[in-house]
């Protein structure tokens, strides 16, 4: 009890449902942005909150296949584009919560970033990174656009989720999802409950989040 309230002092968390704002998923390239756009759209749809994937992936065709397959089993809908210029438009003129998976790569990261200064976003990071690797991606945005938090993805193939308690500390960022598998349904929007148990159970905590929801 004592170290959850310390945990819950030390570490904020932002809420990323329910604002009905456009809401940007950035991160390197295999931290699970795709797979995290998707679990958060279908997290809004059980919500009721009327989501929409904007895709923009002018290197990986195989991006569009993995959306329409995705949009095909949920109803969710999604747009895709290849241009930075119509990506905005998308994103101003779409209906629905906007969610939008954007390439790994930095450069068009950046562009956008800067392109939409407004829009809130997010850094999608896989709990294994490294410190230093957060932190040098993290402060390439955090100067310069809205940043609200950080996403930790891909939970089950850490032993212990200690580091990432220290990491959120470091970054002084919000922790606003994780992510604990590879289903649709295994994302989890914490409280300050849910945190404590996060960080000082670890693997246990996986474990009967899983059972719980099988």
């Amino acid at each position: 009890f004592f170290l959850k309230n310390i945990i819950a002092r030390r570490i904020a968390i932002s809420d990323i449902t329910g604002s009905g704002r456009p809401l940007m998923l950035l991160g390197p390239t295999g931290a699970g942005k795709t797979e995290t756009a998707k679990k958060l759209a279908k997290l809004l749809s059980d919500r009721q909150e009327q989501p929409a994937v904007v895709v923009f992936d002018p290197i990986k065709r195989g991006s569009y296949e993995d959306f329409r397959a995705f949009s095909g089993k949920t109803g969710i809908p999604f747009v895709y584009t290849t241009s930075i210029d119509d990506l905005y438009l998308k994103i101003i003129n779409g209906t629905g919560r906007r969610i939008i998976d954007v390439t790994g790569h930095l450069d068009f990261q950046e562009k956008i970033a800067e392109k939409a200064p407004a829009i809130e976003k997010v850094i999608v990071l896989p709990a294994g990174a490294r410190d230093e690797k957060m932190k040098n991606y993290l402060n390439r945005f955090k100067d310069r656009n809205n940043i609200t938090g950080v996403i930790f993805t891909k939970l089950d193939e850490e032993d212990s989720l200690g580091h990432l308690c220290h990491n959120l500390i470091d970054l002084n960022q919000p922790l606003c999802s994780v992510t604990t598998g590879l289903r649709l349904e295994d994302i989890v929007i914490p409280d300050t409950e849910m945190l404590g148990k996060l960080f000082i159970e670890g693997s246990q905590w996986k474990r009967e989040e899983s059972a719980l929801l099988q």
